[in-house]
Protein backbone atom coordinates (compact mmCIF):
# COMPACT_ATOMS: atom_id res chain seq x y z
CA UNK A 1 0.00 0.00 0.00
CA UNK A 2 1.22 3.49 -0.67
CA UNK A 3 0.84 6.41 1.57
CA UNK A 4 0.08 10.13 -0.63
CA UNK A 5 -0.12 13.37 0.99
CA UNK A 6 -0.32 17.24 0.39
CA UNK A 7 2.90 17.84 2.55
CA UNK A 8 4.90 14.55 2.16
CA UNK A 9 6.96 12.94 -0.43
CA UNK A 10 4.82 9.73 -1.36
CA UNK A 11 5.43 6.63 0.68
CA UNK A 12 5.76 3.42 -1.79
CA UNK A 13 4.64 0.20 -0.35
CA UNK A 14 4.21 1.88 3.24
CA UNK A 15 4.64 -0.23 6.30
CA UNK A 16 2.71 0.34 9.66
CA UNK A 17 5.35 2.24 10.74
CA UNK A 18 5.45 4.58 7.82
CA UNK A 19 1.75 5.68 8.56
CA UNK A 20 2.72 6.55 12.07
CA UNK A 21 4.97 8.79 10.82
CA UNK A 22 2.56 10.54 9.12
CA UNK A 23 0.31 11.10 11.57
CA UNK A 24 3.38 12.35 13.64
CA UNK A 25 4.31 14.79 11.04
CA UNK A 26 2.16 17.41 9.08
CA UNK A 27 0.86 15.54 6.49
CA UNK A 28 -1.16 19.01 5.03
CA UNK A 29 -4.84 18.82 3.98
CA UNK A 30 -4.90 15.80 2.17
CA UNK A 31 -3.98 12.05 2.90
CA UNK A 32 -4.52 8.96 1.25
CA UNK A 33 -3.79 5.63 1.00
CA UNK A 34 -3.89 3.97 -1.97
CA UNK A 35 -3.91 -0.24 -2.25
CA UNK A 36 -1.82 -2.16 -5.20
CA UNK A 37 -5.07 -2.76 -7.49
CA UNK A 38 -6.43 0.66 -6.87
CA UNK A 39 -8.78 0.94 -4.37
CA UNK A 40 -8.49 4.41 -2.21
CA UNK A 41 -9.01 5.96 1.20
CA UNK A 42 -8.84 9.73 0.83
CA UNK A 43 -9.17 12.78 3.77
CA UNK A 44 -9.71 16.19 3.02
CA UNK A 45 -9.22 18.72 5.35
CA UNK A 46 -12.67 19.90 5.62
CA UNK A 47 -12.74 22.64 8.36
CA UNK A 48 -10.91 23.72 11.67
CA UNK A 49 -8.98 20.01 12.43
CA UNK A 50 -12.21 18.24 10.87
CA UNK A 51 -11.23 15.44 8.04
CA UNK A 52 -13.96 14.69 4.81
CA UNK A 53 -13.43 10.65 4.26
CA UNK A 54 -14.19 9.19 0.87
CA UNK A 55 -13.05 5.98 -0.93
CA UNK A 56 -12.64 4.98 -4.07
CA UNK A 57 -13.77 1.56 -4.70
CA UNK A 58 -11.67 0.01 -8.34
CA UNK A 59 -13.80 -2.91 -9.22
CA UNK A 60 -17.16 -0.70 -9.54
CA UNK A 61 -15.19 2.71 -10.42
CA UNK A 62 -17.31 4.36 -7.67
CA UNK A 63 -16.09 6.79 -4.94
CA UNK A 64 -18.28 7.15 -2.04
CA UNK A 65 -18.10 10.32 0.78
CA UNK A 66 -18.37 9.86 4.55
CA UNK A 67 -22.06 12.14 5.00
CA UNK A 68 -20.64 13.10 8.72
CA UNK A 69 -16.87 14.52 9.11
CA UNK A 70 -14.11 12.73 11.06
CA UNK A 71 -11.67 14.58 13.96
CA UNK A 72 -7.95 13.75 13.27
CA UNK A 73 -8.40 11.18 16.61
CA UNK A 74 -11.62 9.32 14.11
CA UNK A 75 -9.67 9.61 10.81
CA UNK A 76 -6.26 8.23 12.70
CA UNK A 77 -8.66 5.14 13.57
CA UNK A 78 -9.87 4.78 9.80
CA UNK A 79 -6.37 5.07 8.52
CA UNK A 80 -5.06 2.15 10.61
CA UNK A 81 -8.12 0.47 10.58
CA UNK A 82 -7.91 0.25 6.74
CA UNK A 83 -4.65 -0.21 6.06
CA UNK A 84 -4.71 -2.98 8.61
CA UNK A 85 -7.71 -4.93 6.16
CA UNK A 86 -10.28 -4.54 8.82
CA UNK A 87 -13.39 -2.75 7.70
CA UNK A 88 -14.68 -0.88 11.19
CA UNK A 89 -13.73 2.52 9.12
CA UNK A 90 -16.76 1.45 6.98
CA UNK A 91 -18.99 0.43 8.71
CA UNK A 92 -18.77 3.28 11.45
CA UNK A 93 -20.08 5.66 8.26
CA UNK A 94 -22.86 6.53 6.63
CA UNK A 95 -22.00 6.35 3.55
CA UNK A 96 -23.13 8.44 -0.18
CA UNK A 97 -22.24 7.68 -3.57
CA UNK A 98 -20.18 10.14 -5.31
CA UNK A 99 -19.92 8.66 -9.08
Amino acid sequence: MDIECAKLPPVLQASEQDLHDVFAADFGAALTLVRNYGDRLEAVAADSDRYRLAYYDAVSGRRHEAEALLDAEQLRDAFFDYFQGNWNWHRSQAWRTIS
